[in-house]
């Protein structure tokens, strides 16, 4: 053997990783789990549709929100905004836009009781008063195109779904948003694929909060917000409930029906995806340790290894086969960068991102062992 061995299997076993990833980013970019505007009609009848959203100092997103709302092709709509507590403007701007539409309906609250998250015990009395055959949970930073009700109620009633999710197009606008963002999203999903989330005879399971659409009698039947009301991650729960009574789930992508900006600042970005990571993987640190490897892994190595191939210990035929392995990864993250609607600038900065993301992951780890609380939207919540 003129060549040391680990090398190279260590370029096979990442080139077999990427190949593997590059048939499933093909596979969700196919029509089958994208759900694009719906240009025909509504099927029937308008049946009514009840849009929830709750809102905690908002004032920067809450009329956007409620604007696109409005707006819908769909106009058999009321709109709940449940005003969480909110120190600043937003109750007056939704009161604003109440006078200016009637289908507009404010509620406000001033507390929150132990064992609930906010959100979830503000949705729970919004849908006291919802009065809809489809019960749609939005958050306030989403921005509705005009056909996204329409599409998603005709998607509900032609396929008998329980519960519709549909992911945005993520909008990042500062640098960091643009670093982190797609491949954070992208490490999450990894531990929740698609075409098993979508497969009625899987237990796997997701649901994106920004858009939920219930069949209202589904939502009750699972116990509404009561059932997920200490959850963080309140979607995730909604999905687990859905599959286990054995109900209707259907995740799809619709960047072309709405958007959504989560994030401004790298503080909220950290703190947003600690809390995502801890909750999505439901405490569970062997799921944190095991995304931090796969990272390090197929995302980072292939880097050093050009580096240490090229400056170190110079190899041409590994070098070859490392470069190739490099090109080939950054070609599969500029289809998935596209798919999802990211700059595709930012693949150049690929490496930075992912080391960022395993700081986060590493900073999720800590909170994981040492049970400390997560700290979203001013208030602290205990992590377990």
């Amino acid at each position: 053997m003129g060549f040391p061995a680990i090398p190279y299997i260590l370029t096979g076993l990442l080139f077999l990783g990427w190949i593997h990833r590059c048939i499933k980013i093909t596979a969700i970019s196919g029509k089958k789990y994208i759900l694009s505007p719906d240009k025909s009609g509504v099927i029937g009848t308008e049946p009514l549709v009840s849009v929830l959203i709750p809102a905690l100092n908002e004032e920067n997103n809450i009329e956007k929100c409620v604007t696109s709302l409005i707006n819908q092709e769909y106009k058999n709509l009321e709109i709940i905004v449940v005003n969480d507590r909110s120190t600043d403007n937003t109750e007056e701007i939704v009161k604003k836009l109440c006078r200016q539409d009637k289908r507009i309906h404010l509620i406000s609250m001033d507390h929150c009781p132990d064992g609930w998250s906010g959100k979830n015990h503000a949705l729970t009395h919004a849908v006291k008063q919802a009065r809809g055959k489809y019960f749609v949970f939005t958050d306030a930073d989403t921005y509705h195109y005009p056909a996204c009700i329409k599409t998603a109620v005709n998607y509900t009633e032609k396929h008998q779904v329980d519960l519709l999710s549909i992911n945005p197009h993520l909008v990042a606008k500062s640098f960091w948003e643009n670093v982190i963002m797609p491949i954070a999203g992208g490490v999450l999903m990894l531990w929740y694929p698609v075409e098993e989330i979508n497969d009625r005879s899987s237990n796997r399971s997701f649901a994106n909060g920004q858009f939920m659409i219930f069949n209202t009698e589904s939502y009750r039947k699972i116990g509404g917000h009561a059932a997920v009301k200490q959850e963080l991650l309140e979607d995730l729960a909604f999905g687990r409930l859905i599959k286990q009574y054995g109900l209707h789930l259907k995740v799809l992508w619709g960047p072309d029906l709405y958007q959504t900006h989560m994030y401004s600042s790298l503080q909220d970005i950290w703190r947003g995806w600690i809390r995502i990571f801890t909750q999505g993987f439901q405490q569970k640190l062997y799921k944190v340790i095991i995304s931090l490897g796969l990272v390090l892994f197929f995302a980072v190595m292939p880097y050093f290894m050009v580096i240490y191939l090229l400056f170190v210990s110079y190899n041409p035929l590994l070098c070859i086969f490392n470069i190739s392995l490099l090109c080939f990864m950054l070609a599969n993250i500029l289809s998935a960068y596209k798919l999802c609607k990211a700059n595709r600038l930012y693949v150049l900065t690929h490496l930075l991102g992912c080391l960022m993301v395993c700081a986060i992951l590493v900073h999720g780890a800590i909170t994981i062992i040492f049970k400390r609380n997560i700290s979203w939207r001013g208030i602290s919540y205990n992590s377990n």
